[in-house]
């Protein structure tokens, strides 16, 4: 039997506070965020878990749906509850979506990489990703173009430390696969969540002949910030949209 609950008094003679389940959901989230449950695994059924941490199931089904609703799992009907990850939670989102309207399909697209290179640290970036200002970041320059027209540039700035051999490990996936899912794959870090700031900026003369358009355009652009487990920021993204007829596709599942 795993030790997980102490029903003792604590310091003061007072009964430890912390819930049962909130002490289990812990527990069972240090098994995926220590690598020791990874994405897709298949956890144990709750009667499982209510006999080996030797509490009753309704705290089990507790702190397990409390995960679900984090994200860190996801259930099956009838088959099981499973270790989340980029793939399997987001399994046909993608960031770049872009549709004339609600009833339309999105646009069809392929992706060109522009450039991947190594720059010491932006002093703006390295805060978003708490990484000291003059550690290096490697940073990924990618066209996305539909029907020989491009729809959009985007640059994204990773920490160098936290990406050993980048070069060799995601860049020969990226034709097979998304960013996040070769990271994922690389580096067992599924994205757990992200933020977006949207705007609007003036294609200069660089931004110009990317996307096609003339100088001064208006050019939307999004930023977004990339979060694996325990909310740490680990991608910068800078998009930049040339958006003509189309418009961009958000769906919050």
């Amino acid at each position: 039997m795993q030790k997980i609950i102490n029903r003792g008094r604590g310091r003061r003679g007072n009964r430890n506070l912390v819930p049962i389940y909130y002490r289990l959901q812990n527990d069972l989230r240090e098994h995926i965020e220590s690598g020791k449950w990874v994405p897709g695994k298949a956890i144990s059924p709750a009667k499982k878990i209510a006999d080996n941490y030797g509490i009753s199931l309704g705290t089990a089904h507790k702190a397990i749906l409390n995960l679900v609703n984090e994200g860190y799992l996801y259930r099956i009907q009838g088959v099981g509850t499973f270790v989340a990850g980029t793939t399997i939670r987001r399994e046909s989102l993608r960031y770049i979506r872009m549709r004339e309207n609600f009833l339309t399909e999105d646009i069809t697209y392929h992706i060109r990489l522009i450039d991947l290179e190594v720059s010491h640290g932006n002093p703006i970036i390295s805060e978003y990703l708490k990484i000291s200002p003059d550690e290096d970041l490697f940073r990924l320059k990618r066209i996305f173009i539909s029907h020989s027209n491009p729809i959009a540039y985007t640059i994204s700035s990773l920490p160098c430390k936290l990406f050993k051999k980048f070069e060799e490990r995601v860049i020969p996936l990226l034709e097979k696969m998304t960013l996040y899912e070769s990271i994922e794959r690389e580096y067992g870090m599924p994205t757990i969540s992200n933020r977006e700031l949207f705007g609007l900026s003036q294609a200069d003369q660089n931004l110009a002949e990317t996307l096609g358009v003339e100088i001064g355009s208006p050019v939307l652009t999004v930023e977004m910030l990339s979060f694996t487990y325990k909310g740490r920021p680990y991608e910068y993204r800078i998009s930049y949209f040339n958006i003509g007829d189309q418009k961009l596709f958000r769906e919050l599942l």
